[in-house]
C-alpha cells in the first residue's frame, strides 16, 4: 500500500470554502488504496476515515516545531 501526504487547508467538518469539499473528494478516492496523512491548520477530532491520519497543527504541542511534525508525519 503506497504512502501519501498531503497538505491542506480545510477538511470536514471544518468549512471554510469549497476546498475542504474537494480535499474530501480525493481523501475518499484515495483512501482504500493508501494510507493519507494529511496536515492541516485545525482538526477536529470527530472525522474517521479508514487509512487517513489528520494531523491538525492547533493539535501540536506547543514545544514542538512545525518542521519536527511535518517529519515524522513524512517518514512514518
Amino acid at each position: 500500500m503506497k504512502n501519501v501526504l498531503m497538505l491542506g487547508w480545510e477538511f470536514p467538518p471544518l468549512f471554510s470554502g469549497g476546498l475542504g469539499v474537494a480535499t474530501y473528494g480525493l481523501v475518499k478516492a484515495l483512501s482504500p488504496k493508501t494510507n493519507i496523512r494529511l496536515i492541516i491548520p485545525k482538526a477536529s477530532s470527530s472525522t474517521d476515515i479508514g487509512n487517513v491520519n489528520i494531523i491538525g497543527l492547533n493539535q501540536i504541542a506547543k514545544k514542538r516545531s512545525i518542521w519536527n511534525e511535518f517529519s515524522l508525519a513524512f517518514h512514518r
